[in-house]
C-alpha cells in the first residue's frame, strides 16, 4: 500500500546501458584500476532473469496496490488483526540455533535437538526438579516439552532452568539454560 515509485526508479538505474538487470549492485567504494563502480553492477550475472522477474513482479504490485506474489491466506493470517487472533499462542520453542531468554506464564515451552535427549528442568533454584524425555519428531530431530505447573500467570516468575541430557551418549550439555517468564 505504500509508494514505491523511488524504489522502481532506483531499480531502473542500476539497469546496464542496454537494460539488462545486474544480480548484485556494488555497494561500496569504486575499486580502483576496475569497473567495479558504486551503484553499479557488481561482476555477477547479467542478464539474469530472475532479477528481471522481480522488477516485473515489482511494476505489477505498484499498479495492483498489493505484493502481486502476495498468498492471500498467510496475509491473512499473520497481518490482518483477525488472523492473529487465530495464530496459535502459547507455544514457544528452542533450539541451540534458536536461544530464547523469554516465554509467557502459561506457555509450552518446546525443546528440539538433533538426537535423542532428556530435559531436566526446575522452576524454584533447583530445590526440585523435573525431567522429561524427547520424542522423534521425525526428520526435526527429537523434542521434549516444559509444561511448568505451578507458575503464577498474574506475576512474574524467577522462570526456568533447564540442562539437557543425551542419554544414548551419557552426556550433558554442561550448563544451564535460563528462561525468564513474564507475565501475560
Amino acid at each position: 500500500g505504500k509508494d514505491v515509485s523511488d524504489l522502481i526508479k532506483t531499480y531502473e538505474r542500476f539497469a546496464t546501458p542496454g537494460q539488462m538487470m545486474p544480480e548484485q549492485v556494488w555497494d561500496e567504494v569504486n575499486l580502483a584500476h576496475s569497473s567495479i563502480q558504486l551503484g553499479r553492477p557488481a561482476g555477477s550475472a547479467v542478464p539474469l532473469v530472475w532479477a528481471h522477474a522481480e522488477y516485473l513482479k515489482l511494476l505489477r504490485s505498484a499498479v495492483d496496490g498489493k505484493v502481486f506474489d502476495r498468498i492471500d491466506p498467510v496475509y491473512e493470517r499473520y497481518c490482518e488483526p483477525n488472523g492473529q487472533k487465530k495464530r496459535r499462542t502459547g507455544l514457544e520453542i528452542y533450539t541451540s540455533k534458536r536461544p530464547i531468554q523469554r516465554v509467557r506464564a502459561g506457555s509450552i515451552l518446546r525443546i528440539l535437538d538433533e538426537k535423542e535427549f532428556e530435559v531436566v528442568w526446575t522452576s524454584d533454584g533447583w530445590r526440585t526438579t523435573h525431567a522429561a524425555p524427547s520424542h522423534s519428531v521425525g526428520s526435526a530431530g527429537f523434542s521434549a516439552e516444559i509444561i511448568p505447573e505451578g507458575l503464577k500467570e498474574d506475576k512474574q516468575s524467577n522462570g526456568i532452568s533447564f540442562t539437557l541430557h543425551w542419554t544414548e551418549q551419557d552426556t550433558w550439555l554442561g550448563h544451564n539454560v535460563d528462561v525468564k517468564v513474564d507475565a501475560k
